[in-house]
C-alpha cells in the first residue's frame, strides 16, 4: 500500500473510527486525490492486505469493475464531509 494511504488509515483510526470506516474513507480520499486511481495497483495488493474482510470484498468488486473499464462513483458522507 502507498505510505500516504497507510498514514490516512492510521489517522482516521486515531479519531476513533473503526477499521471498516477508516479504510472506506481513505480509499475514497486516495481516489479523489489521484484522479480516480485506486491505492491498489493489482488484485494481489487487495488479497494480501490487512483490510477487514468486508472491506476487502468491496475493494475487490471495485477493482474488478475498474479493470473492466467501468467508472465507480465516489460518494461524500454528509456526516464527515469526507469522500466515502
Amino acid at each position: 500500500m502507498p505510505k500516504k494511504f497507510d498514514d490516512c488509515v492510521k489517522g482516521i483510526k486515531k479519531q476513533g473510527k473503526n477499521d471498516d470506516s477508516a479504510y472506506a474513507i481513505c480509499v475514497a480520499q486516495y481516489k479523489k486525490d489521484h484522479d480516480g486511481k485506486s491505492p491498489f495497483s493489482k488484485k494481489e495488493d487487495i488479497l494480501e492486505s490487512d483490510l477487514p474482510q468486508k472491506v476487502k470484498r468491496i475493494a475487490l468488486l471495485v477493482f474488478e469493475a475498474e479493470q473492466a473499464g467501468k467508472k465507480v462513483k465516489v460518494l461524500e458522507s454528509e456526516v464527515t464531509g469526507r469522500a466515502l
